[in-house]
């Protein structure tokens, strides 16, 4: 009766410890949703315009290798999309692909990436000829005021952290939107801390390595040192 007594004890703690193994295991590991948002930045857009592999590949690569991956939304990007555009989809509670709505997609997320308002920027600059100084805060005073009321609803539904990501600028020297994409960058990072967000700041780029000079888009390269930076500043658990 004793050598049963112990024979069921070793069981039980056997089994104690299983279960403790697995609650650990199901908390940490898996446990990453991932959404990436925005433009062709936020899809990989390489620099013949096409789809490469972005920062959002190499990091969801990153966490899928480290078993913290658990979902992974990226249907919710488009190249010509501005702030805007991402602002009513969610009010309209747009639909990826695959069924999945946006809503739904940011309440499960914990991971939040965002690249916008290049598109927004470059729009502006459609608009007008000879940009004068009075306008080129006309429009980043524009985008400022779209950002804030986006941000303001996306945390209606994603309770962490965001990352703003910066855009390196590929516009020709001395061209407006050059000059703009410049202090678009440093509006950004002056507004993450009144949004309570975290810039990403991506870094100065020498367009004479760029593969393709015609192009605003990364090459895979550029897209892996933004993806370096960014890793520098998420906190994965």
């Amino acid at each position: 009766m004793k050598q049963l007594k112990k024979h069921f004890k070793l069981i039980v703690l056997a089994l104690t410890c299983i279960l403790v193994y697995l609650i650990y295991n199901t908390n940490h590991h898996y446990n990453i949703t991932y959404i990436s948002l925005g433009d062709g930045f936020a899809m990989g857009l390489n620099s013949d315009g096409v789809k490469g592999y972005g920062y959002q590949d190499y990091l969801k690569d990153y966490l899928k290798k480290n078993n913290k991956l658990h979902k992974y939304y990226s249907d919710f990007s488009y190249p010509d999309i501005r702030i805007n555009d991402l602002y009513k989809d969610i009010l309209i509670n747009e639909k990826d692909g695959k069924e999945e709505n946006l809503k739904q997609a940011l309440r499960e997320s914990n991971l939040l990436t965002l690249s916008i308002g290049l598109n927004d920027l470059i729009y502006q600059c459609s608009l007008k000829g000879e940009i004068k100084e009075y306008e080129s805060k006309e429009i980043l005073s524009k985008i400022e005021k779209e950002l804030k009321k986006l941000i303001k609803e996306l945390k209606k539904y994603y309770q962490y952290e965001i990352y703003l990501v910066g855009y390196q600028n590929f516009f020709p020297q001395d061209s407006v939107e050059k000059k703009l994409l410049i202090q678009l960058n440093l509006k950004y990072k002056e507004l993450s801390k009144e949004l309570g967000i975290k810039y990403i700041e991506t870094g100065e780029v020498n367009n004479k390595e760029v593969e393709n000079s015609n192009s605003i888009y990364p090459s895979s390269e550029e897209y892996k040192k933004i993806f370096q930076k960014i890793l520098k500043e998420i906190t994965i658990q």
